[in-house]
């Protein structure tokens, strides 16, 4: 039980990872053989697709790991890790329950970023889409930063620019980014926000 306590910011951040890096793939290809919704709508059509932004969508997944480094505190680490677990385990069943297709991925890049996305897309499937994780986890990030330390506002900027990239290299509708962005809010207003015990 000690050596529980003694690391119990690396075995809390190791079970974060596993849930994302295991469960979302899991998750993602037993999506591949059912009968999924399709999001897609006139705003969708006319937002451009703009190669370079994967970039800040590929640093989407380094934004959650930051917080291992930044929050120090451990209750305060305690409660953002257990916030990443309901965000993921709402997300999840919703995926589930509710299967949804991005259909808006283009069939030919030609930018110095297409091994990027040759590489990418068949590793994460059009699934998993409402509520997009994509949005939600950095979103989550910036505020729980922000909420430890008010130095940390430049993360809510960089969110900022994940969001909009995920709509800019066609990996979300904007009705994915809308339930990510709720996803994230609330649950941090819910678990950190209002409950700081």
């Amino acid at each position: 039980m000690s050596m529980c306590r003694k690391y119990e910011r690396e075995l809390l951040f190791a079970g974060v990872a596993l849930t994302f890096f295991v469960l979302y793939p899991l998750i993602n290809h037993f999506s591949m053989n059912r009968d999924a919704h399709v999001l897609y709508t006139y705003y969708d059509s006319i937002l451009p697709f703009v190669p370079a932004f994967i970039i800040p969508y590929m640093s989407g997944f380094v934004m959650p790991m930051l917080l291992y480094v930044l929050i120090k505190n451990k209750i305060f680490f305690r409660k953002a890790a257990l916030s990443y677990m309901i965000t993921f385990g709402i997300a999840y069943a919703t995926y589930l329950a509710y299967p949804v297709k991005v259909v808006i991925r283009p069939e030919s890049i030609n930018s110095i970023f297409a091994s990027v996305f040759r590489w990418y897309y068949p590793v994460d499937l059009p699934y998993n889409a409402f509520p997009s994780l994509h949005v939600a986890q950095p979103v989550l990030s910036a505020l729980l930063a922000y909420h430890y330390n008010k130095q940390y506002w430049w993360m809510l900027l960089w969110a900022a620019g994940i969001v909009l990239s995920t709509v800019l290299v066609k990996q979300h509708y904007l009705a994915d980014v809308a339930a990510g962005f709720v996803l994230a809010v609330g649950v941090y207003f819910l678990f950190v926000k209002f409950f700081n015990q």
